[in-house]
């Protein structure tokens, strides 16, 4: 399945225009942007710029926003479960326990 990002060029915003089956008029009119200046427009924008596909347009753009947060909110668990793994070992490893316990007498 091929996606669009925020750093999308304007060619792979036009081939995923062509991919979604969009007519000519909208893949010539959106097939120039980038997809941060895609992903900016707002449905009105949309209907303006391509009448005929312009709703289809924002609802294909709202899924492929909510699919991007996933998968960025799904890496973003990833690295925190790494940092905390690793600051859970670099602890039990330092001796700050054996340490602590020493002073409590």
């Amino acid at each position: 399945m091929r996606i669009i990002t925020y750093d999308s060029p304007p060619d792979q915003v036009r081939a995923w225009l062509e991919l979604k089956g969009f007519n000519s008029v909208t893949i010539n009119s959106l097939g120039v942007l980038t997809g941060a200046q895609l992903f900016s427009l707002n449905k009105e924008e949309l209907k303006t710029v391509c009448p005929d596909d312009g709703g289809r347009v924002f609802s294909q753009l709202t899924v492929q926003k909510a699919a991007l947060e996933r998968s960025s909110g799904s890496e973003l668990q990833k690295i925190m479960r790494r940092r905390q793994e690793k600051l859970a070992a670099n602890t039990s490893d330092s001796g700050v326990e054996s340490f602590d316990e020493g002073n409590a007498h």
